[in-house]
Parts: structure tokens; C-alpha cells; sequence
């Protein structure tokens, strides 16, 4: 698989996220985000999908930054409160030390303070 196809699975994702947050940003109403946000893992590609199964790291960071997203929004909801701050700090088992700066931002949302070792 070409770079050119991984960058395009990358930016795909990216920004439908972007968009997302762009609602967020405007005040789109709260169960319409939800939605929108819930449906992320359906609209990535598959080629997305297979990059997180062999814990691409980029692939790895655009997912939490997805699971910082989700927090204000699921976590009114009993059966997900602190699913979407499980997940980011699961994550943070799995990306590699060198990719750490990237989930600064998800990290501080969860209050999780990461100390390099």
C-alpha cells in the first residue's frame, strides 16, 4: 500500500473529525454531535481501520484525539460515563513513547499527567 494511501486514511479521518468539532464550535445541538460523533468509525476507511490493528501510531493518536471528542458528549449518558476516558488512557498502553507529544491534548482533557520514563 502506497504512503499516498495512508495519508489519505489519515486525512479522511482527520477531518471528519475537524467537522465535528466545527459543529461543536458553532453550537450545533448536543444530540446531533452525538450522532455525528458515534458515527466516526463507520465513515473511516477500512485501510484506517487495519492501520489501528497493527497500532499505526498516528492512527493510534487521531482515535483518542476521536475518545476526547466523545467525552462531553457520552458522558451524560450512565451506561458510557468515563468510556470515552478509559479508552484514551488505554491507548496511551499502546502508542509508541516517541508519539507522545500528539496525545498531549486528549491527555490533558482526561486530567492524566504522563511522565515520560
Amino acid at each position: 500500500i502506497a504512503e499516498l494511501e495512508y495519508g489519505a486514511a489519515y486525512e479522511s479521518a482527520f477531518k471528519y473529525l475537524h467537522w465535528v468539532y466545527i459543529l461543536r464550535q458553532r453550537g450545533e445541538e448536543i444530540y446531533s454531535l452525538r450522532r455525528k460523533l458515534l458515527a466516526f468509525p463507520s465513515r473511516v476507511s477500512p485501510l484506517f481501520i487495519s492501520l489501528l490493528e497493527m497500532s499505526d501510531p498516528r492512527a493510534l493518536v487521531i482515535t483518542a484525539h476521536f475518545f476526547f471528542g466523545l467525552i462531553p458528549l457520552v458522558d451524560e449518558i450512565w451506561w458510557l460515563q468515563g468510556m470515552a476516558k478509559r479508552e484514551i488512557l488505554g491507548l496511551l498502553t499502546v502508542v509508541p513513547e516517541d508519539w507522545m507529544w500528539a496525545m498531549e491534548w486528549p491527555l490533558k482533557q482526561v486530567q492524566y499527567l504522563y511522565i515520560p520514563t
